[in-house]
């Protein structure tokens, strides 16, 4: 029973001031962000060894296919953390009844629907639109199955994953994440002591099973300790069409980000082999891996956002926003400049031998995470005020053209590293369509966040990339010795040079104080133990 006394939390007492419970969280995320982080790069090791580039490539082609659909399932979960948390920072119980049960209705039919959709094209996606060959079809169809099976789970899981974010429980969101990562480790060992005709359905097979694990849990916990929550809610038609049209604009907006990486994906598998969509899976593995170090701060600071908006704190609104911008950027640029630097370095120590483009796919991975990480705040602001059908609109066009542009590049014989010009560019245009938004509300103003947040953090970050290339031009880095440890004073320098140049110096004595709260926290919480 120990599991389910994990699953037991309890309440915040009133000691905890809401810039403590951030950094409480954001503690309990980054260690669980890190730790998946490490498991996940050794576990796509492990499937590469046993799959091989090819299978590997047609496992991420097919997954990567019906994936293109996973943006409905993390747009829905912002939608309904949006609503849950605005009737909870209004002290609204049966509105928070009546979210819960009209969201958990619309998504168990969209999941419905949304697979039955997925099974009527698997036809044309697999024969029509993908290149594989006919010796891979029947193992392609199972994957497919298994995928849209996976896709359902988590489209019925959403309310339940947004009323534990709304009620900032992030520890059990940290555990979950944590199982996430160990069970697909685990399973990639398992399937290299199973004697399996086809080793790539198998390991599928298994992560669906897995995903179940997870959905099950996220219910015990949630029954255990929002049981107020669960029952007692009405069917009420605004509350459906309200949180529809949220929605709506919000998966809208989740299809242009979702097509500039998986239909980037479906256009090399065109225009080259399944080895180069190995290659950029690497990639798209290593941007799920710093997207889950930027939702560390984001998913802390997301549900106070939404309830200073609610209480009508503007101050506070855009204090967060601002912090939230400048700091999930310096975490990630700490984290990510190893990337850049010893990438070659890093990609071998991890893969042993990884594919052809790896390199180049990785660098552009990043560097395009780090422009977009200081957009999470602001886009967390503008879902704050529900006033989004335009901001969607625009900004996802903006996004969507990336598919475009890379198909007529491609198309004209560029070789694969091509794609990196749209993806940069448009990304650096959307951060400022982001922050026009939030300037035409009066919220923020450019020269305020380019003078604040914006100069500050990139001049540090290409002092340090000057300086850290220029000393690696000395040296051989061979070994995992010599590259963790170059690895690591990339980080200290970069971290050195935020420090100093990024921070002012009440945020540097914010920043003290609030670790030493926290610290200062889960001491008294391991005595009370």
């Amino acid at each position: 029973m120990r599991l389910f006394g994990l699953l037991k939390w309890k309440p915040i007492g009133e000691h905890m001031s809401k810039n403590g419970l951030i950094f409480k969280n954001t503690f309990f995320l980054a260690f669980r962000t890190i730790l998946s982080l490490l498991v996940s790069l050794y576990t796509t090791r492990v499937i590469l060894e046993e799959m091989g580039a090819s299978g590997y490539g047609l496992f991420s082609v097919i997954y990567g296919t019906v994936g293109f659909f996973v943006f409905i399932v993390l747009a829905m979960n912002d939608s309904v953390q949006r609503f849950l948390s605005m009737k909870i920072g209004s002290d609204d119980t049966q509105g928070t009844r009546d979210i819960f049960k009209n969201s958990l209705l619309i998504y168990c039919v969209f999941g419905l629907l949304l697979v039955f959709c997925l099974f009527f094209l698997k036809n044309i996606a697999l024969q029509n639109v993908l290149n594989i060959d006919v010796v891979s079809s029947n193992t392609a169809n199972v994957i497919y199955i298994i995928a849209c099976l996976s896709i359902f789970i988590l489209v019925v899981q959403t309310p339940f994953n947004a009323l534990v974010l709304s009620y900032e429980k992030m520890s059990f969101y940290a555990y979950m994440s944590i199982y996430d990562a160990c069970s697909k480790l685990v399973l990639a060992f398992a399937i290299s002591h199973m004697a399996s005709p086809d080793k790539v359905i198998l390991y599928s097979l298994l992560l669906l099973i897995s995903s179940v694990t997870c959905f099950v849990l996220y219910f015990i916990f949630c029954f255990i300790n929002f049981r107020f929550a669960l029952f007692g809610g009405r069917i009420n038609r605004d509350f459906i069409k309200e949180i529809f049209s949220f929605s709506f604009w919000n998966v809208l907006g989740g299809f242009a980000s979702v097509s500039r990486i998986q239909g980037l994906n479906i256009l090399l598998n065109v225009y080259f082999s399944t080895v180069v969509n190995a290659a950029f899976a690497i990639s798209n593995t290593v941007l799920n891996a710093i997207n889950l170090l930027t939702q560390s701060l984001v998913t802390a600071l997301r549900p106070q956002i939404y309830k200073s908006y609610a209480a009508s704190d503007i101050s506070r609104y855009r204090f967060l926003i601002l912090m939230g911008s400048k700091f999930t950027f310096i975490f990630l640029s700490i984290i990510s400049m190893p990337l850049i630097v010893n990438t070659q370095e890093i990609l071998i120590l991890w893969l042993k031998n990884p594919p052809e483009f790896g390199v180049a796919f990785v660098r552009i991975i990043v560097v395009m995470a780090l422009i977009d990480s200081l957009s999470f705040s602001i886009m967390a602001g503008i879902q704050a005020t529900g006033k989004i059908k335009a901001y969607q609109l625009l900004v996802g066009f903006v996004i969507f053209i990336n598919l475009p542009i890379s198909y007529i590049l491609l198309k004209s014989g560029f070789s694969p590293q091509v794609i990196a010009f749209p993806l940069l560019i448009t990304s650096i245009i959307n951060l400022n369509l982001r922050t026009y938004f939030l300037v035409a509300k009066g919220v923020l103003s450019y020269s305020k966040y380019y003078c604040n947040v914006v100069l500050p953090c990139f001049i540090p970050i290409a002092v340090s990339f000057v300086i850290l290339f220029y000393v690696k031009s000395f040296l051989l880095i061979d070994g995992l010795f010599y590259t963790v440890a170059f690895s690591f004073f990339s980080s200290f320098v970069t971290m050195v040079l935020l420090w100093l140049v990024a921070f002012s110096t009440d945020e540097r004595r914010f920043c003290y104080s609030s670790i030493i709260n926290v610290f200062r926290i889960l001491k008294n919480k391991r005595k009370g133990l």
